[in-house]
C-alpha cells in the first residue's frame, strides 16, 4: 500500500482549507472540526468567546483540526516563542502555534530582543 503522509494543515495549498483569517473564522473551525471530539483542555465555547488571549495551535495529528488555549496574558506565549528560538524541546513536539487573538483582535510578533551575559563556563 503506498499511501502519502497527510498534506500540513497549515499550508495555503493542498486538500485542506486555508488558515482562518479572522477569529470567529477560527472559532466556527474549530467547533465544526472537532464537534463533540474532546481533547485534554478543550475549553467550550461561550469559556473561548469570553477569554481575554485565545491561542489557536495546529493539532498535530495531521489533520486540519486546531486546538484551543487559553491565557490570562501573553506571556505563556512568548515563552514559548523563546524555546522555540532557541532550540528547547516541548512537552507537545507537533503542535505549531498557528495564531494568538487578545480580545479578539489578532496579534502578530512585534519585537524580538536577545541579550548576553558573560558565561560562567570558562
Amino acid at each position: 500500500m503506498n499511501r502519502k503522509p497527510p498534506k500540513d494543515p497549515l499550508s495555503t495549498t493542498g486538500s485542506f482549507p486555508a488558515v482562518p483569517k479572522k477569529f470567529m473564522d477560527f472559532v466556527q473551525h474549530h467547533e465544526r472540526t472537532w464537534g463533540t471530539d474532546s481533547y485534554v483542555g478543550r475549553p467550550d465555547l461561550a469559556t473561548i468567546l469570553e477569554a481575554v488571549v485565545v491561542s489557536f495551535w495546529s493539532s498535530g495529528d495531521g489533520t486540519a483540526r486546531f486546538k484551543v488555549k487559553l491565557h490570562n496574558n501573553t506571556e505563556e506565549i512568548e515563552r514559548y516563542m523563546l524555546r522555540l528560538l532557541i532550540g528547547l524541546k516541548f512537552d507537545q513536539p507537533n503542535e505549531k502555534l498557528v495564531a494568538v487573538y487578545r480580545y479578539q483582535r489578532r496579534l502578530a510578533v512585534s519585537n524580538v530582543t536577545i541579550q548576553f551575559r558573560e558565561s560562567a563556563d570558562e
